[in-house]
């Protein structure tokens, strides 16, 4: 009978710490697999990064990819760190910070909508289009950064997505874990 007692309760317990695990959100396997495969799906979703990339591949060759997913790999770094590591802290002291990243970023795209949009009438004298933004390494990096920076959906997406994953009970290893997936994967989709 005492076995049986103890038997139970060693199970009710077994319940009980796995429970705690869930609530406090810690990293295991299957949670990586989701949140990498939210990353993913992030940085495979065509938008304004995608565009830029493609121009500057086909105007810069695949160096001038490689920088640029770099450099976009280190914009996503910048937003996945501050929002696993303190967005909603940082936002508190400095509230007027999303609406600066939005007149910004707005600002960012409509200037690149012109230049794309101004270059498709542009011939040069050898009678090719002609597109640039900046054709050197330096304005690769700067366009692929700046098309992060200036984006501040994508803070908000990482705000979305590692939510689902933080707890106050997340570690260090925990947050640079979750960082660490998100910068990979998209620097790994941008420059292959």
């Amino acid at each position: 009978m005492v076995k049986a007692i103890t038997s139970y309760q060693n199970k009710k317990m077994q319940i009980t710490l796995i429970f705690i695990n869930l609530v406090n959100k810690k990293m295991t396997l299957i949670t990586w697999v989701l949140l990498a495969s939210a990353c993913l799906a992030g940085a495979a979703s065509p938008g304004p990064s995608v565009a830029l990339l493609s121009k500057t591949v086909m105007d810069g060759g695949r160096r001038a990819g490689v920088v640029f997913g770099l450099a976009h790999g280190l914009g996503i770094f910048f937003y996945a760190f501050l929002v696993a590591f303190g967005l909603s802290v940082t936002l508190s002291f400095i509230p007027f910070l999303i609406d600066f990243l939005n007149v910004a970023g707005l600002i960012f795209l409509l200037w690149l909508a012109y230049i794309m949009f101004s270059s498709s009438f542009a011939v040069s004298d050898s009678g090719q289009q002609k597109f640039q933004i900046s054709n050197t390494l330096f304005g690769n990096f700067g366009s692929g950064f700046l098309i992060v920076f200036l984006n501040p959906k994508i803070a908000l997406f990482f705000l979305a997505i590692f939510t689902q994953f933080l707890g106050d009970a997340s570690s260090f290893q925990e947050k640079t874990i979750m960082v660490s997936t998100a910068t990979i994967i998209d620097t790994s989709w941008y420059i292959f």
